[in-house]
């Protein structure tokens, strides 16, 4: 029995254990944002490098998407058709994000009281915005010295711009491209951990660009790298003491990430922690283990479609947060003594907003943790939501347009078709007459 062997993995684009860890490490940026606001930070010191999971996994995706195209192209790539495969790319990120910023920017500005509004007019408030919808967040051009509007954004600047550059490499030069891409994480890594005066900062500027920038490519080259490992153990055949080995690889990695994580300060542990995910991410595709299998599961892709949305609109509503919550607080105190709903609502949210009830410097609880991810979820549902609405409201105008046309094109042809059967007999000429005239004569 332990030396049965097992059928090797089937190859997929879309795995939805890889949807789970991306909501997760999602909700880990978001925490670790949340925690910055509070006077006293405990748990997620260094909870930004949970972001080098969407790196590794864009490389990944790049470097998969441009294996399945090469199984099927005959001729050499040209350089207009990588341009065009790197564009591609650009386009769906593109018009997969834009509908969640305009509508998170319509709901933030829309939704942001007055004292935090800082002398700007809603209206000035709206046109601040154009750095996210142009995607310079995190570049010289548009992070304005760390106090960007949305600073999130800066993670899908460097992935349009990354993710364009890597696409077109791999369609242009797919061997070459597979060859160096090991060579050149280890470098660009290196050279970000000397350049960056903190460890994992995006914002500072490294030689022409930023440091975010050159942490980008550095771990979407490791993604590409982690294919290629993936493309050589999907077609080994597992037997059951491999698969094994590979649930203690896979539980060990989670351990080991979530023990650098938790509580851990920002140090070279950052640094080992992308091993980790590497594995993680491997392990979710090759879908082979007991865990794995339990995340691959349809919830898994609906938590993957917020996820978007999360990243997205956490960052402005963490000030939203903590005025809703203080407010509240101000007014159910005046509501104590005369309502025993308000005392009890009150003796609840005590402890949460960073400080207790003496006032006193306290870190983030766990019931600002879920109250928080709890509104953070509510309005990215809601904005997928509306968006996947708006969308099938336009698929469907768009395919009734057609349908229109095609029943309009289908009814003049028909018609057309009746107008030539019941047309008389044209006339004969007269040459053709005098001929069959002349005929009958002989």
């Amino acid at each position: 029995m332990g030396g049965e062997t097992l059928a090797a993995p089937k190859k997929s684009r879309r795995v939805a254990s890889v949807e789970f860890w991306r909501f997760l490490f999602t909700v880990l940026v978001c925490l670790y944002h949340f925690e910055i606001f509070f006077p006293k930070r405990k748990l997620f010191l260094s909870g930004s490098s949970a972001v080098e999971f969407f790196f590794v996994l864009a490389g990944f995706t790049i470097a998969m998407s441009a294996a399945h195209k090469m199984e099927r192209q005959i001729e050499p790539v040209t350089t207009r058709q990588a341009h065009l495969a790197a564009l591609d790319f650009v386009k769906k990120k593109v018009l997969a994000i834009w509908p969640v910023v305009i509508l998170w920017i319509l709901l933030w500005v829309l939704t942001t009281d007055k004292t935090m509004m800082m002398g700007q007019s809603r209206l000035e408030m709206l046109l601040n915005r154009e750095w996210e919808l142009l995607f310079m967040v995190g570049t010289p051009f548009g992070f304005n010295n760390g106090y960007a509007p949305n600073v999130p954004m800066w993670f899908l600047t460097c992935l349009i711009v990354m993710g364009y550059i890597y696409t077109f490499a791999i369609r242009r030069f797919y061997d070459g491209t597979r060859f160096i891409a090991p060579v050149l994480g280890v470098m660009l890594y290196i050279y970000f951990g000397l350049s960056a005066t903190s460890t994992l900062d995006h914002n500072i500027q490294v030689g022409f660009t930023t440091a975010g920038m050159v942490k980008g490519a550095a771990e979407m080259a490791f993604g590409i790298t982690l294919y290629q490992v993936y493309e050589y153990l999907s077609k080994k055949n597992w037997n059951i003491p491999m698969r094994v080995v590979l649930s203690i690889v896979e539980l060990f990695a989670i351990f080991r990430f979530f023990q650098l994580t938790i509580g851990a300060a920002v140090s070279l542990d950052n640094y080992r922690r992308i091993i980790y995910i590497m594995l993680i991410i491997l392990t979710s595709f090759l879908n082979l283990t007991p865990l794995t299998r339990v995340f691959n599961h349809k919830f898994s892709q609906l938590l993957g479609k917020i996820s978007l949305a999360m990243y997205i609109s956490h960052y402005t509503l963490i000030s939203l947060w903590f005025n809703w919550l203080f407010k509240l607080k101000s007014e159910l105190m005046t509501k104590l003594n005369t309502s025993k709903s308000a005392e009890m609502l009150y003796h609840f949210l005590q402890r949460t907003g960073g400080y207790d009830e003496k006032l006193r410097k306290i870190p983030m609880t766990i019931k600002d943790a879920v109250l928080y991810m709890l509104l953070v979820l509510v309005v990215s549902i809601v904005i997928t939501l509306v968006i996947e609405l708006a969308r099938r409201c336009i698929r469907d105008i768009i395919k009734s347009v057609r349908e229109n046309r095609a029943a309009e094109a289908e009814a003049a042809a028909i018609a057309a078709a009746r107008a030539a059967a019941i047309a008389p007999e044209p006339v004969g000429t007269g040459v053709e007459n005098t001929t069959e005239e002349v005929t009958r004569g002989k």
